[in-house]
């Protein structure tokens, strides 16, 4: 059966009159103001916040969720859009759920109250009340090319396990490998591709290389100093983690206290030292100095670039930026001082 959008459209090709240029018209805004790229993520309380973030093609008048615990949605909550490239690469709405209930599925829909225009209805459910033993896949430098069975397996890790959350730890899309008109549309197949678990788990990030700008061959850059993932999500950096703009921040879960850092930038020799946010290394110390053991036992820290590695083009001699050194030389001293207990990265296939 036809969707109205379809019938709609269907009717303004068979009427070649102005009512039927205008019924195209308005399904040429529909779709415009139609959410895509719809993911969820954990704020710094996941026991009882969930953002919703979507792309729009076009400004809107608002950002709105409607959610509840029925597929009736009977609440609302607004958040705010942000933009680059003067709002050519779309229009990134981020709202965030508060006030809710351990152990429970919520419906929701994101979109415009003023155009009308509103996504499917999603599901998540939020997580219990009481600890059990964590499921949380966790990956980096995955892409839209040649990882059809990197997701299958995901795929099917999710759907037979009671999954809390995803980590991806940079090198998300790869749209850096593509040319510069096709870009921000890599990102947005990205988001396609794993729009069926990006709507029902949270899908928590960290930068890597591939973030950082479009591709170096390109004459006019599409996005830089890691533009496209910085707007494109919204992680848990605000208020208590005092980190900066997805870049690097921290969040509890349970009883694990999760680091997520900037392999790429804000330390000495970094590969990215062009692109400075902030002070990451006096910010982790002073976060790690935080962290109640007794609440907390645990403490895992993700990011791009491995610390250690055997690959014998990473791992040894040559410029800084090429290896682990740099790497071990910021980080190190301060994960054994505070006893970090793990670090998961990606970046380097060798064994």
């Amino acid at each position: 059966m036809a969707s109205a959008a379809q019938k709609l459209f269907l009717m303004g090709l068979s009427r070649p009159d102005t009512l039927a240029l205008a019924l195209i018209a308005i399904l040429v805004g529909a779709l415009c103001d139609s959410p895509q790229n719809i993911h969820l993520a954990f704020t710094s309380q996941p026991a009882s916040e969930m953002v919703v973030s979507w792309l729009t093609r076009d400004s809107t008048a608002s950002s709105v969720v409607r959610y509840g615990t029925s597929q009736s949605l009977p609440m609302n909550a607004t958040g705010d859009q942000v933009f680059y490239l003067n709002g050519l690469a779309g229009y990134n709405h981020h709202v965030t759920l508060r006030g809710l209930s351990p152990s429970t599925i919520y419906y929701y829909s994101c979109g415009d109250v003023a155009s009308g225009s509103w996504g499917d209805v999603f599901s998540f459910q939020t997580p219990p009340a009481q600890f059990r033993p964590l499921h949380i896949p966790m990956f980096g430098d995955m892409g839209t090319q040649n990882s059809n069975g990197t997701m299958q397996r995901l795929f099917q890790f999710v759907n037979s396990n009671p999954v809390d959350f995803i980590y991806h730890v940079g090198d998300i899309s790869y749209a850096d490998d593509f040319t510069e008109t096709t870009y921000e549309g890599i990102w947005d197949q990205f988001f396609a591709d794993m729009q069926p678990i990006m709507t029902r788990l949270p899908y928590m990030v960290c930068p890597g290389n591939h973030e950082a700008v479009a591709g170096p061959d390109l004459v006019n850059c599409t996005s830089q100093n890691f533009t496209a993932y910085r707007y494109r999500f919204r992680m848990p950096f605000e208020a208590a983690s005092g980190g900066f703009s997805n870049m690097f921040f921290s969040w509890n879960y349970f009883n694990v206290h999760f680091l997520s850092i900037s392999t790429e930038t804000d330390f000495p020799e970094s590969p990215e030292g062009w692109a400075s946010f902030g002070a990451q290394l006096e910010w982790l110390e002073n976060d790690l100095k935080l962290v109640d053991r007794a609440v907390t036992p645990w403490i895992v820290a993700v990011g791009h670039r491995p610390m250690y590695s055997s690959a014998v083009n990473y791992s040894a001699g040559g410029v800084p930026v090429q290896t682990s050194a740099a790497i071990q030389s910021a980080l190190e001293e301060l994960f054994f001082k505070y006893h970090v207990d793990l670090f998961v990265s990606g970046h380097v296939s060798e064994i």
